[in-house]
């Protein structure tokens, strides 16, 4: 049998940062495909929100660069780590061009190399902790998603308050009581279960009253 509160307990910190606010993204062009990408410093400060001062609680030690040649006058930055956090630590890699040639043919030095590959190794090994997770699994790809992730704060729900609150959707019954307990419960808009047991009972009751 499955050991739900432990479950519960091993998601703790990934349902709480899973989720990312909009207003945190921008757009990048990777390989001329244009993606989602986190901001890398509201990573950092919700980070220290939660783990404490960055270099003292968390963040990375044991770093290693190397810089090795490749084909085409290509010059890569081989970047290694370890990460530690309050519960833990593991090992990550990294790496990124430091000199290339472009596709009109001109000889590309990235003066900023080293400190955007520092930067990504971070972002990479928060995301493993579910830090924007909805980033990661291209969930932005999906038209209306941001609509969602706009309820994004910093309060987390706990599974009990959780169960209580889809209890009171559920059974709500009717259209205009829903609405008012919803907008009440502003804490409610954090979760995203709940934005989702919201939106199906509030569609449900719509077509029953017509």
């Amino acid at each position: 049998m499955k050991n739900t509160k432990k479950t519960e307990c091993n998601l703790k910190l990934w349902q709480k940062v899973e989720v990312t606010n909009p207003k945190w993204l921008k757009t990048a062009n990777i390989s001329g495909r244009k993606i989602s990408a986190i901001n890398p410093q509201k990573q950092l400060k919700q980070a220290t929100e939660i783990f404490g001062p960055y270099g003292k609680n968390w963040g990375l030690k044991d770093c290693s660069r190397k810089i090795i040649d490749l084909e085409n006058s290509i010059k890569l930055i081989i970047f290694e780590a370890l990460f530690f956090y309050p519960e833990g630590s593991f090992e990550i890699s990294n790496s990124i061009k430091l000199c290339y040639m472009s596709a009109k043919g001109k000889y590309i030095v990235d003066d900023e190399a080293f400190k955007k590959v520092e930067t990504n190794t971070i972002s990479k090994a928060l995301s493993k902790l579910g830090f924007a997770s909805d980033v990661f699994e291209g969930r932005f790809d999906v038209q209306g998603y941001e609509k969602i992730a706009d309820y994004a704060t910093d309060s987390f729900l706990s599974q009990a308050e959780k169960q209580a609150a889809e209890k009171v959707l559920t059974g709500t019954t009717t259209t205009a009581a829903i609405i008012k307990i919803w907008a009440q419960k502003k804490t409610w808009h954090t979760d995203k279960e709940l934005i989702e047991v919201y939106k199906t009972n509030l569609n449900n009751l719509q077509k029953t009253e017509k």
